[in-house]
């Protein structure tokens, strides 16, 4: 606690909600830790990349004596506030899952004044559009955000709280609005809070946020089969593994292209995580749930290296 890492047989047990349940967390070492994480740190496991979280969190003293640690979910470089560190698989397909997907809030200062219009088009969704981009080749995938939570703090910051991930969503909505985000800060993600935390300071999460973390595993009742041999699996597994994370509508499309585990972890590394969406887009997937299975796809390949 307190920026040390703590073994995971002191975590192992974590008290649960109101009913006093208790829920293991399992038999190994596991790290569960909250980063404030600054501008222009990058959420990728690259370390060969300029500004990577892996690198900027050993710098500030957390150990990975433990396993490969991995950031739960991202948050883009502009952006600044709360993310989750993990070396549980389990806890990304607890948190990030569609099924899943647990609460993520933000504060959003905007260059201009908010209007009534404004919050209530950010409420209720917003078309937006990424492109995917490959070879010289470009795919627009447009489709709307889900409705939200807005609430309007001054005159030019709102509260937003999201249970969707998409590229850049938050800026992608403002711009529709002719808005431009000067700042944007997570604040709380599945109800644990970074506001104990100082920019580019981390610790273990305490007792009540690993209850948080306990109950969130242990509503995600079904498990991806073991990663451990993600390499061997056949596009049979992999159709089932879909099933698993929520996506059977794919499953046609994934085994008539032949996706087997040795592939599907080949689109998991990092010198194609930026091409994830381009290939999604060719099976079919639509945007909305391409960022969602981009997310399911990258931690199951980490998980399994």
């Amino acid at each position: 606690m307190d920026g040390k890492e703590v073994p995971f047989e002191q975590l192992n047990v974590v008290e649960g909600g109101e009913g006093g349940d208790t829920e293991e967390l399992g038999s190994n070492q596991f790290v569960y830790a909250k980063f404030y994480k600054p501008k222009g740190v990058v959420c990728t496991t690259d370390e060969g990349t300029k500004n990577n979280i892996i690198t900027e969190l050993q710098r500030r003293g957390m150990s990975m004596s433990s396993g490969r640690c991995y950031p739960v979910g991202r948050l883009d470089k502009d952006s600044h506030g709360l993310i989750l560190i993990t070396n549980d698989g389990r806890l990304p397909n607890a948190s990030l899952r569609s099924k899943f997907s647990k609460e993520k809030v933000y504060e959003v200062e905007v260059n201009d004044d908010l209007t009534p219009t404004d919050i209530s088009r950010l409420s209720s969704g917003i078309v937006i559009t990424t492109v995917a981009q490959r070879d010289g080749r470009s795919k627009p995938l447009t489709a709307p955000t889900l409705p939200c939570e807005v609430e309007q703090l001054e005159r030019r910051v709102f509260k937003i709280t999201l249970k969707e991930g998409r590229n850049r969503q938050i800026r992608r909505m403002c711009k529709e609005l002719d808005l431009e985000v000067l700042d944007l800060k997570r604040v709380s993600f599945m109800g644990i809070s970074g506001s104990d935390l100082r920019v580019g300071e981390w610790s273990d999460l305490a007792a009540a946020e690993l209850s948080i973390v306990s109950s969130a595993i242990k509503s995600s009742s079904a498990a991806p089969p073991s990663p451990q041999r993600l390499r061997d699996w056949s596009t049979a597994e992999v159709a089932s593994w879909l099933d698993v994370v929520g996506y059977p509508q794919y499953k046609e499309s994934f085994m008539s292209s032949s996706i087997d585990g040795d592939r599907l972890l080949y689109l998991g590394t990092p010198d194609q995580v930026d091409h994830i969406s381009f290939h999604l887009a060719e099976l079919g997937v639509v945007e909305e749930d391409a960022v969602k299975l981009e997310g399911e796809i990258v931690a199951l390949c980490e998980e399994s290296c």
